[in-house]
């Protein structure tokens, strides 16, 4: 099991690249989801990402990962590989994959492997009169009903809930404060009935929608074919 430090500590770097990405999303000329998705990709990838202005590097995670008196070992490797785009169209349905491994060195039975495919999405502008023109109400307007469609069939296939849409959304200090406020009323009624276990330290997440980072956010195929930025903050 992680400790609480390691956990924080792996926060603070996928904040970080979370950061670095989202600021695309407010340049005067828009970036689409595929050129987003290379960024990520560059962003995770360890070798790559030194071309690029994160505050809080792959190499600082490792340093202060290091620097413990815990009697556990944390190995962070990050690697990122592409494929043709027929591989998307007729195959995966998907932008990226990851795959999490995680070894437990005490205990081996709580080791496991897992891996999900990601579609992703990009939030578009709706209003010029606010700031970047982001609200609430602004859409995922390159969601594809036959992609979709596609997507829950591979699902189904598999037997597995593995596929999810991955959401790239402004971070909120970068909204209207209007926006942000009615935002974080969302958010604070979707997660109220959540718990924290001190004892075990987690949260129990992980339900349909799950926010990664800050704001680069998973969703469940189960949800609306199409949803704004305010139901993504409210139905998770």
């Amino acid at each position: 099991m992680l400790s609480p430090r390691a956990i924080r500590l792996l926060l603070k770097y996928f904040d970080s690249v979370d950061e670095s990405l989202a600021r695309r999303l407010l340049r005067k000329r828009t970036w689409d989801e595929e050129a987003l998705t290379f960024l990520l990709t560059e962003l995770l990838d360890e070798e790559s990402q030194q071309d690029h202005n994160v505050e809080y590097s792959h190499a600082n995670l490792i340093d202060d990962l290091f620097r413990t008196d815990e009697p556990i070992s944390i190995d962070v490797t990050l690697d990122t590989h592409s494929y043709p785009k027929s591989m998307e169209r007729y195959v995966t349905q998907s932008d990226v994959g990851f795959i999490l491994s995680y070894q437990d060195q005490f205990g081996h039975k709580k080791s496991f492997q897992a891996g999900w495919l990601m579609q992703a999405k990009r939030l578009f502008p709706s209003k010029r009169k606010f700031d970047h023109g982001f609200t609430e109400n602004s859409k995922f307007d390159s969601l594809d009903r036959a992609q979709h469609d596609r997507m829950k069939r591979l699902r189904d296939w598999a037997k597995c809930d593995f596929i999810r849409y991955m959401l790239y959304c402004p971070r909120p200090s970068s909204l209207d404060t209007y926006v942000r406020e009615r935002l974080s009323s969302a958010r604070s009624n979707a997660i109220g009935t959540d718990i924290f276990d001190y004892a075990l330290a987690r949260l129990s997440l992980f339900k349909k929608n799950t926010p990664i980072f800050n704001r680069l956010w998973l969703q469940s195929l189960q949800a609306s074919f199409k949803f704004c930025l305010g139901q993504v903050f409210l139905y998770r």
